[in-house]
């Protein structure tokens, strides 16, 4: 990370240096949930809640932040 701090010293080409090395780790994770929603399309849902995947999310986010 010093090294990445050290060749950017803004803080815009630094976030463009980190969404650089993220990439390829989101495109992977995209691909596994992606095969996963093709698997099972309930797999983002909380049983027996109607509001679907964005409940799903909602609920995630809200642990996430507690």
């Amino acid at each position: 990370m010093n090294q990445v701090v050290s060749v950017n010293p803004t803080p815009r080409q630094f976030a463009e240096s980190l969404v650089a090395c993220l990439a390829p780790l989101m495109d992977e994770l995209y691909e596994v949930f992606m095969a996963q929603l093709a698997a099972d399309l309930y797999v983002f849902q909380i049983p027996g809640d109607e509001s679907g995947a964005a409940g799903f999310m909602e609920t995630w986010i809200r642990t996430l932040r507690e």
